[in-house]
């Protein structure tokens, strides 16, 4: 992928106040996009800013649906339409089991998950469908493939999974396409306080990734400048782990059911 292969390219990043949602601003800005921040936290898009001029700032709620339309379509109106989005809100309730999961925290990850991405997408693709061109990409979790705690924020992202899939399918035809990914352990700020509980927390986590380590946001935000380019021109409806390979097996396990180290 070339450095500038995104330029002129219009995208819409939300959770951009957040800690990959930082990197995904700054990668796809380095790539020649034009980017949208969206984010509900002022001070955050506000800290945003000075930290990277030249970002469109937009503050919204994504659970809104009336509102997010009416401000997207006014930004459209102002700055041009949409190219691409990358969908990155996220609500995690920290929520490790059903025995702890309520309705109310139940029905704020689902919120904030997928019915935040459902709003976002809806929003954006009648414009593609005018132009014949969007790629979106949904930053999704390896907990939408198995059982990792955190039953709502999992049901949640493996429905933003199947809907992803669900926009692949039926605006292929427009050429929109639609992926997903899927990081592992992202070493963000969001992992502050379990990290001053335990400021080990990584480094134990290590022994589960194939990789030896947890995964940097710019990883991240490399992964979705390639589904958005069109270097991806053919993915539609993909996966892609960005997990250290967690996803592709557990060392550890391995180790005791062959009684062989790897």
């Amino acid at each position: 992928m070339t450095a500038r292969q995104l330029e002129d390219q219009h995208i819409l990043v939300t959770g951009a106040a957040g800690g990959i949602g930082q990197a995904l601003c700054a990668e796809l800005s380095a790539r020649g996009a034009r980017v949208a921040a969206l984010d509900r936290d002022q001070r955050g898009l506000e800290r945003l800013a000075k930290q990277q001029p030249g970002l469109e700032l937009l503050r919204a709620d994504l659970t809104k649906e009336r509102m997010l339309a009416r401000k997207l379509a006014a930004h459209a109106k102002r700055h041009g339409a949409f190219d691409g989005l990358v969908s990155n809100a996220a609500v995690f309730c920290d929520v490790p089991t059903l025995a702890r999961t309520t309705p109310a925290s139940w029905q704020q990850e689902i919120d904030g998950n997928l019915t935040a991405a459902f709003n976002v997408a809806r929003a954006l693709l009648p414009a593609c469908r005018r132009k014949k061109r969007g790629s979106l990409v949904f930053i999704a979790s390896v907990n939408a493939l198995s059982f990792l705690g955190h039953p709502a924020y999992s049901a949640a992202k493996a429905a933003v999974v199947s809907y992803a899939g669900a926009i692949a399918v039926e605006y292929g035809k427009h050429n929109i396409r639609s992926n997903v990914l899927l990081p592992g352990t992202v070493a963000t700020p969001a992992w502050r306080a379990r990290l001053r509980r335990n400021p080990k927390l990584f480094k134990q986590l290590r022994k589960w990734y194939p990789l030896g380590r947890v995964v940097d946001p710019c990883e991240v935000a490399r992964a979705a400048c390639f589904l958005l380019s069109d270097d991806a021109a053919a993915v539609s409806g993909a996966c892609l782990t960005v997990d250290c390979g967690l996803s592709a097996g557990v060392k550890p396990m391995a180790s005791e059911l062959t009684q062989a180290e790897f």
